[in-house]
């Protein structure tokens, strides 16, 4: 869905995995959590990016999330930029499949752009 001319917002693809952990890995580079959990993350910098690996594409696979992604078109083609998980927490059954047009219904007024996949 675009957002603008040069940034559109859909769901995430397990072929984007690889680009949401390295946005994961830049933006969590100096947070205390990451620098207490990996204090050898330089010499290993694998150990860093399996744990956002596996801890990505766990959601992937989690009836009750959704990975959504901001794209934003470039001369070369487009590049993924953002990327967000939404979990249902709600005391309700999360909607089935819980992605595209019944997550648009549970979360599209929230928004000031419209929703649509």
């Amino acid at each position: 869905m675009p957002i603008s001319e040069t940034l559109s917002l859909r769901p995430a693809r397990l072929g984007d995995l690889e680009d949401i952990v390295a946005i994961a890995i830049v933006a969590t580079a100096d947070q205390a959590l990451i620098l207490f959990n990996f204090p050898h993350r330089l010499d290993f910098p694998q150990d860093n990016y399996y744990h956002w690996k596996t801890l990505i594409k766990a959601s992937f696979y989690d009836p009750n999330s959704i990975v959504l992604l901001v794209e934003k078109e470039n001369g070369a083609g487009r590049k993924v930029i953002a990327w967000a998980e939404w979990e249902w927490k709600g005391t309700d059954p999360a909607p089935n499949p819980p992605y595209c047009d019944s997550w648009t219904k549970a979360i599209g007024g929230k928004f000031l752009f419209p929703l649509t996949f």
